[in-house]
């Protein structure tokens, strides 16, 4: 797929595939990308989902974007690549099985190896075919994530935080996503959605949903898509107002890791507002002993 000649033919849908590396029996590895170009002129914005194989919620989002646009009613140019950790996709986990320069010692991130590498891994080379030929030709950029097999996270947006044009409009991708909790994300080494800060290209990271064992229930995937489609209300791409809402928490972040293995009991949940010191929750070992209380920080 020529990338570039899709976006500058006007009015039009592609679908095609940007071969990016092998597999040891020679056959091809393809990365999956739909360009939809507006009859009109505007924004370049590139959406990308599946940076962890098992994060579904914006994969499907991204999906169902790109059904429902309309060339006719679009100004500018979507670009989409719905599972850009292809490898992960395939195996339904957060990393690639099969990119054996790592995997003997340690499993790569592809959210951490960015702007990729063109004589790295497949995972690098995945990266860079897509920081090279997708995220250097857009104006804003879209990355979602989510908890993936393992847990859920969200629903919150980071955003960029730096000072001048691109934090600025990173700020506002962020609260025009329609979500009431943002996280303020400085420079972080190779993930995408802060290396496109050197670019000058304005970026957020939606975090929403996990534990795709559950995935059949599909609750989060709405969400990610009306955010989607706010975004692109707020660049002038389509029509329609933007939800917001009426306030908006601005935060920090810290994970929290176990001193002691067990089983965590929630007292306290995803969304709750706490007060330093409050219990979140005990870990208990496999007699139902308490072995450590985990408090607010």
């Amino acid at each position: 797929m020529d990338v570039r000649k899709a976006i500058v033919e006007r009015g039009k849908k592609h679908h095609g595939f940007l071969d990016v590396a092998t597999r040891a029996d020679g056959s091809p590895i393809r990365l999956g990308v739909s360009v939809v170009s507006g009859t009109e002129e505007g924004p370049i914005l590139a959406i990308d989902a599946g940076v962890h194989g098992d994060e579904m919620e914006g994969i499907e989002a991204v999906i169902r974007l790109v059904q429902q646009l309309d060339p006719a009613k679009l100004r500018g140019t979507l670009i989409a690549v719905p599972a850009l950790n292809v490898l992960g996709f395939d195996a339904g986990m957060r990393f690639a099985p099969s990119d054996q320069k790592y995997t003997a010692y340690t499993q790569p991130d592809m959210n951490r190896i960015f702007p990729g590498n063109d004589r790295g891994s497949a995972q690098e080379r995945i990266a860079d075919i897509y920081y090279r030929t997708i995220v250097e030709e857009a104006d804003y950029i879209i990355s979602f994530h989510g908890g993936g097999n393992k847990g859920i996270i969200g629903p919150f947006v980071a955003c960029q935080h730096y000072e001048g044009h691109v934090g600025r409009e990173s700020m506002r991708m962020a609260k025009a996503f329609g979500l009431d909790t943002i996280w303020k994300v400085p420079y972080w080494p190779g993930i995408l959605s802060t290396e496109t800060s050197i670019l000058g290209k304005p970026a957020i990271l939606p975090e929403i949903g996990g534990d795709a064992k559950r995935y059949p229930e599909r609750d989060f995937v709405p969400i990610a898509l009306d955010g989607l489609l706010n975004v692109m209300r707020e660049l002038g791409m389509i029509e329609g107002e933007v939800k917001r809402p009426d306030s908006y928490q601005i935060l920090g972040f810290e994970y929290l890791k176990a001193n002691q293995g067990g089983m965590f009991q929630f007292r306290r949940y995803l969304g709750d507002r706490v007060e330093r010191g409050e219990l979140i929750g005990e870990t208990v070992n496999l007699f139902g002993e308490v072995v450590e209380s985990v408090h607010a920080p």
